[in-house]
């Protein structure tokens, strides 16, 4: 579950980079219109995805004691096209990791522009 996370982050990460490539290699402003246009419908379809999932996620992270029901995790199964013991067993490994819900629950929108970002401190060695 946390790869799909991962992945609508990554589509961010990618949307910035290219964008910020287009631009220096003097791509007109209708053509980066158009492909700022296209990247925002697939972000904003992947983040209603992520959504669901970081809300599964975290229910049963704040409950660690809830026993993980499949009508519940249903949505991030048919998002993700996988299959509900998949998920059940991410759930269980976080929390036998006693990772905490908060570890899912903020997004960080400002890290996607490139002009925002300082990237001497990007990298995190810990």
């Amino acid at each position: 579950m946390r790869t799909c996370i991962d992945q609508n982050w990554d589509l961010k990460g990618l949307k910035s980079v290219l964008l910020r490539i287009l631009k220096e290699l003097g791509v007109g402003e209708l053509d980066n219109a158009k492909l700022k246009e296209l990247f925002e419908k697939l972000v904003q379809s992947q983040n209603l995805q992520s959504q669901s999932c970081i809300k599964a996620i975290s229910h049963y992270l704040k409950n660690v004691k809830k026993e993980i029901h499949k009508d519940d995790l249903a949505n991030p199964v048919l998002s993700f096209q996988t299959s509900f013991d998949f998920v059940r067993t991410d759930i269980e490994r976080y929390r036998a990791q006693n990772m905490k819900y908060e570890c899912f629950q903020v997004l960080h929108p400002w890290a996607y522009d490139l002009d925002q970002v300082d990237f001497k401190y990007v990298i995190n060695k810990d």
